[in-house]
């Protein structure tokens, strides 16, 4: 039977809920935060796979007081990472093996990454930002933008790539669920990083003959050493460019734009649509995978744009579905669907107007 020592205090707080509990809530929201990073960074969800389970054994392997690392354990049950089955005998929940750094669709990076002291050191700048600065948190912290701070920081910069792919890999499998590209045979995946949403719509549509991932020089140089494409069986029908979107594009039957355009302002992104709606073909359809302002992620997606504020500020942002449609309209657009994919993406289709 299942042991019943750790009682999941949120489900306890939404059963009786008050403005004082939920609000009572952001005092704990740092510590648990700081907790789950210590929990990844020590690697305790693959020492938990491999068979050690009690706190004694854990603390041994990792060098950490048992009666300490109990607490962790304990407090990762209430976020639902643990389930601990006997007294000081803990298992992973689903959603613990995400922390494993072996999972194909592992976040553990992710959590080193956002909860890390680089991007702590970024939002120590926050009020800085809010009052008006025009730096963002990297000039702020390191005296360079985020570009330069990755190649000044090889740790934090494969760490930061890592991340990204991983968060990426999540994303791009809800989108081929819903992203049809019946009829067309050329797509550029528009600065498409490491080319994996590439690679699946590739392996979905045998008669996409090609689909050409577009980037800056340093990331297609890296992308395409990558062995992903070959182990996928699509090498020979993807092609890496390197290019400059707010210049040209290659022509084809089809753009996507996967997170790409909240890293820009208003004007930049029109800029960027302008680029392919003059260099595309017609007929051609036009897909931007984004979060968006609304009721669905609403919250997650306010604390994106946040975030986003804090790294790239003065430029990119978060926007509403009608703020962006109107972006569309503006460059020669008119959008023909929007649907949720059943990640935490929103999927828009445009057509010339």
């Amino acid at each position: 039977a299942e042991y019943m020592g750790a009682v999941d205090i949120a489900s306890v707080m939404d059963s009786t809920s008050t403005p004082t509990m939920r609000v009572s809530r952001f005092l704990s929201s740092h510590w648990t935060q700081c907790a789950v990073y210590q929990f990844a960074k020590m690697n305790l969800a693959d020492e938990i796979q491999s068979g050690l389970k009690t706190s004694s054994a854990l603390g041994t392997k990792v060098g950490v007081a048992p009666d300490n690392l109990y607490r962790l354990l304990r407090s990762m049950t209430h976020q639902q990472l643990l389930v601990e089955t006997a007294k000081d005998h803990f298992e992973l929940t689903p959603d613990g093996e995400l922390l494993l750094s072996t999972h194909p669709l592992s976040l553990r990076d992710n959590i080193l990454l956002a909860c890390g002291p680089v991007h702590m050191g970024l939002w120590s700048h926050f009020d800085t930002i809010l009052k008006g600065s025009d730096k963002s948190g990297y000039e702020l912290q390191f005296g360079m933008g985020m570009a330069q701070y990755l190649q000044s920081d090889p740790e934090y910069s494969q760490l930061f790539k890592r991340a990204m792919t991983n968060f990426s890999d999540h994303q791009s499998r809800a989108l081929v669920e819903v992203m049809d590209l019946s009829g067309v045979d050329r797509l550029v995946d528009v600065a498409g990083g490491q080319g994996f949403l590439s690679f699946c719509l590739l392996q979905k549509y045998p008669e996409l003959r090609t689909a050409i991932v577009l980037d800056r020089a340093p990331v297609i140089a890296t992308a395409a050493e990558a062995k992903t494409a070959h182990s996928m069986g699509v090498a020979d029908r993807v092609k890496f460019e390197a290019g400059d979107m707010f210049a040209t594009v290659p022509t084809a039957r089809a753009y996507v734009f996967k997170l790409v355009l909240h890293d820009f302002n208003d004007e930049q992104v029109m800029d960027i649509l302008r680029v392919v709606h003059r260099d595309s073909e017609e007929g051609v359809r036009l897909f931007v995978a984004d979060f968006f302002l609304d009721d669905a992620n609403g919250a997650f997606t306010a604390g994106v744009d946040l975030h986003l504020m804090v790294l790239h500020h003065p430029a990119g942002c978060q926007r509403t579905p009608l703020e962006f449609e109107a972006l569309l309209r503006a460059s020669g657009w008119k959008l023909a669907k929007t649907q949720r994919t059943s990640g935490v993406l929103t999927l828009m289709e445009a057509h010339k107007a």
